[in-house]
């Protein structure tokens, strides 16, 4: 993944996280120092076809998961809903980060088809917590794991209409 592609994914991510759950995180390097602290993560997966086609993967703690659910739902994080809509409040924050990641970095003019949010295993991040095309962010002081598979990489990027 080039660098590009890389900073929209983070400023997304950030952003997203800041706007729709009301979370702070940032960018971190040390993705080989905090990949081994993430606990029990929640995986979801989005695919995405068009040109390009790929899917993007985040994991996260339960813990930060709550949180988001709570946030978005305008409850408090030790509610039981928080609890029971951790995952979908994942699958919601992917959903639009993949929206948002694809028309930043290929625009508005180009059409994707977004599949449906799914969670997926832990050994999915096992492969990819050290892959340098992983992305880590640290959010709420926990660790979130991003990782982009593009299968046409070089697809439509920069084209005009």
């Amino acid at each position: 993944m080039d660098d590009e592609l890389k900073e929209i994914i983070e400023r997304v991510v950030v952003e997203t996280m800041r706007s729709a759950a009301y979370i702070l995180a940032e960018r971190t390097d040390e993705g080989d120092d905090i990949a081994p602290e993430i606990q029990n993560p929640i995986g979801v997966s989005l695919t995405f076809s068009g040109t390009p086609s790929g899917s993007l993967t985040l994991w996260a703690e339960p813990r930060l998961a709550r949180i988001a659910a709570a946030n978005m739902l305008g409850i408090d994080e030790e509610d039981s809903a928080a609890v029971g809509k951790q995952v979908e409040a994942l699958k919601e924050l992917l959903n639009i980060i993949v929206g948002s990641f694809l028309t930043e970095a290929y625009g508005e003019h180009l059409l994707f088809d977004l599949g449906l949010p799914q969670q997926c295993a832990m050994s999915r991040l096992e492969e990819k917590a050290n892959h340098p095309d992983t992305l880590w962010i640290v959010a709420d002081e926990s660790p979130v794991a991003i990782s982009l598979q593009l299968h046409d990489p070089g697809g439509a990027r920069g084209m005009t209409p």
